[in-house]
């Protein structure tokens, strides 16, 4: 007896009360067909994304993808450079040779009590520090969690090139706070 009073004071009269109604309805005769009477769940279809222009990325999701294939080829010939703000420090960058593209990923996290809103841009420069190419990219989650009593929190960004321009030497990261 008391295992069940610490499940009725864990959850609470209104789930004793559904929990009770379902084990009435399936122990009586037509129990079960009374359920019936309840109208069945709408199905709307696929969500839609807030903006429709642009498909939703979830960061954990291609992090699991990411995982799933392996690791990349280490790309010759490339390193990559981390540009952070006072308020939010790039901890990893991660390069990562797929077939003629490049995978980037890494992780960043806030410092002190900055605020932790923006996005990156990934960008591809030359030897002589010109920029071949560019894209902005979000992290998950975001804001990036404030760090507090132990917890340290992070969040991780994802991009991927198909084709790289050539003469590319350095991948550089950097953080743009939101204005």
């Amino acid at each position: 007896m008391p295992l069940l009073n610490r499940f009725a004071i864990l959850l609470g009269p209104g789930a004793w009360l559904a929990f009770g109604l379902l084990l009435l309805s399936a122990g009586f005769p037509g129990g079960l067909q009374a359920q019936e009477l309840l109208p069945p769940l709408k199905v709307n279809g696929p969500v839609e994304p807030k903006s429709p222009g642009r498909p939703r990325r979830n960061g954990l999701s291609e992090s699991l993808k990411s995982f799933l294939r392996g690791p990349g080829q280490e790309p010759p010939g490339l390193r990559a450079e981390a540009i952070a703000t006072p308020a939010v420090a790039i901890t990893s960058v991660q390069l990562a040779q797929e077939g003629d593209g490049l995978r980037v990923r890494g992780g960043l996290r806030c410092r002190g009590f900055g605020a932790g809103y923006g996005h990156l841009d990934i960008q591809l420069l030359d030897q002589g520090r010109r920029v071949l190419s560019v894209r902005a990219v979000s992290y998950q989650p975001n804001p990036v969690p404030t760090s507090y009593r132990g917890f340290i929190g992070r969040s991780e960004f994802y991009a991927h090139f198909n084709r790289l321009p050539p003469g590319v030497a350095i991948v550089r990261v950097r953080f743009h706070p939101k204005d």
